[in-house]
């Protein structure tokens, strides 16, 4: 499912989690254990999500946000992520990791989910989670996903029958996720030079 929010055009998917594996779960730790068994196979061993510095919040924020992110799936039964990569109107050629995210909104604008934008790179993550702050998203809540999320996007993809599970985890070629790769682009930007210049798809 694909919504659009009115006021800006970003466009938004929603990732199904069956409410069925958080049954009788109530306190944060209970739901993260039980989506890190439903999600296991994507699941790396000594990754975790916990705060650190340098992360673009503050440990008490980062603390918030992530229990909200969890008793919202439990609620919900999923979560929306942006449909299309952060992008920007004009491309963005270099960065300075000490610039606010005030400063970069004044420069680039905010990041959108719209397609055929110019990918926002060189941009660290403390001031793209700064920047997700801004972003006008009415009662609900925004922030980078966490690993958690993505490991959740990835079952989605296996139970929807989009991709197999040995596409997803082991050989994505057919995804274009290798160098080399060759897949067709129908909507988007692309660049050849590390972004020096960029190109309108479609190309293969």
């Amino acid at each position: 499912m694909v919504i659009k929010q009115e006021s800006t055009g970003d466009e938004y998917v929603w990732i199904k989690v069956p409410k069925e594996i958080l049954e009788n779960r109530v306190e944060d730790d209970p739901i993260e254990e039980a989506l890190k068994e439903y999600t296991k196979e994507y699941r790396q061993d000594g990754y975790e999500d916990t705060w650190y510095e340098g992360c673009g919040l503050t440990q008490e924020k980062y603390n918030e946000l992530k229990s909200k992110m969890l008793q919202s799936i439990k609620t919900n039964g999923g979560f929306y992520i942006a449909r299309f990569e952060a992008g920007l109107e004009s491309p963005k050629t270099s960065g300075n990791s000490s610039e606010t995210a005030d400063s970069l909104q004044t420069t680039n604008g905010l990041p959108s989910s719209y397609i055929d934008k110019y990918p926002y790179n060189y941009i660290t993550c403390n001031q793209a989670q700064n920047l997700i702050q801004k972003l006008e998203l009415g009662n609900y809540t925004g922030s980078l996903m966490f690993g958690l999320q993505w490991d959740l996007v990835c079952k989605f993809i296996e139970t929807s029958q989009t991709k197999t599970k040995t596409q997803i985890k082991e050989d994505g070629i057919a995804m274009g996720n290798y160098l080399g790769a060759e897949f067709t682009l129908t909507h988007g930007k692309y660049s050849t030079n590390n972004g020096t210049s960029w190109n309108d798809a479609t190309r293969k």
